[in-house]
C-alpha cells in the first residue's frame, strides 16, 4: 500500500486486486470505459485489468494491493471480479468501504512498525466488505465484464492459482469441470504443454518463493 502523488500512467494491469482511493484533486481513467475520479471517489481493478491514468497537477491517492492469491483462500469460485466503482456505479453504497480505506490511511501514516495488528485488522475488514457487496456473483461474470468470459483452460488455470495450496487431485479437478480424469489429463497437456502435476508443483513452488520475499 501507498500514500502518494498520482503521475500519468500508461496503460497497466496488476495480477493483484487494486483498490485506488482519491483523497485530493482529480484523475481520468480509461479501462474499457473512460473516467474521472474525484475527491472520495473509489475504485477497485480487478486482476489483469488494464487501466491508464491521466493526471493535471499534483493528485494524491491511496493505492492498496490485495494478493489475488490471498483472496482465493477465502473463496472456492473459479474466478473472483468486483464490481466497485464509485464513479460509474452510483447505485451500490460506498460509506462503509471508504471509512475501512480512511482508517487504513490513517494507519499507515502512524504506522508503528513494531505492531501491525491493527492495520492488518482494518485490511482484513476491507476484504470482508468487498466480499459482502461488491462481488459479482460466478454466473454473471460474463454480463458484467464480458473478457472475463474466459475459456476452459483459463478457467482451470485461474482455479488452480486461486487454490493451489489446497489438496488438488486430478480427479476431484476433472470432476469440478465436468470431464474425464482421462480426457482432462489429455487436454490439460495439449493446452498447457505440460502435465497436471508439473503444473501444479511449478505453481507451488513459484508462490513459496513469493512467500519468503520481504516486500
Amino acid at each position: 500500500m501507498e500514500l502518494a502523488y498520482l503521475m500519468n500512467e500508461p496503460k497497466h494491469a496488476y495480477q493483484d486486486i487494486e483498490i485506488l482511493y482519491m483523497i485530493d484533486s482529480e484523475a481520468e481513467v480509461r479501462t474499457d470505459t473512460a473516467f474521472k475520479l474525484k475527491e472520495n471517489d473509489i475504485v477497485v481493478f480487478n486482476a489483469g485489468e488494464e487501466h491508464a491514468i491521466r493526471c493535471e497537477g499534483k493528485a494524491i491517492a491511496f493505492r492498496l494491493l490485495i494478493p489475488y492469491r490471498l483472496l482465493g483462500k477465502l473463496s472456492s469460485d473459479e474466478i473472483l471480479f468486483f464490481r466497485c466503482n464509485s464513479a460509474l456505479y452510483t447505485d451500490s453504497p460506498y460509506g462503509d468501504l471508504v471509512h475501512l480505506v480512511e482508517q487504513l490511511v490513517l494507519d499507515y501514516l502512524n504506522l508503528d512498525m513494531a505492531d501491525l495488528s491493527e492495520a492488518s485488522s482494518v485490511l482484513f475488514q476491507i476484504i470482508r466488505e468487498l466480499f459482502k457487496n461488491y462481488k459479482v456473483d460466478q454466473s454473471k461474470i460474463g454480463q458484467a465484464a464480458p473478457r472475463y468470459h474466459l475459456s476452459k483452460i483459463d478457467r482451470i488455470l485461474n482455479y488452480i492459482q486461486l487454490h493451489y495450496s489446497e489438496t488438488l487431485n486430478l480427479p476431484d479437478l476433472a470432476e469440478r469441470f465436468h470431464m474425464s480424469e482421462a480426457y482432462f489429463s489429455h487436454y490439460f497437456k495439449e493446452k498447457t504443454g505440460e502435465n497436471y502435476q508439473t503444473y501444479l508443483n511449478a505453481v507451488r513452488i513459484r508462490n513459496a518463493a513469493l512467500d519468503l520475499c520481504p516486500t
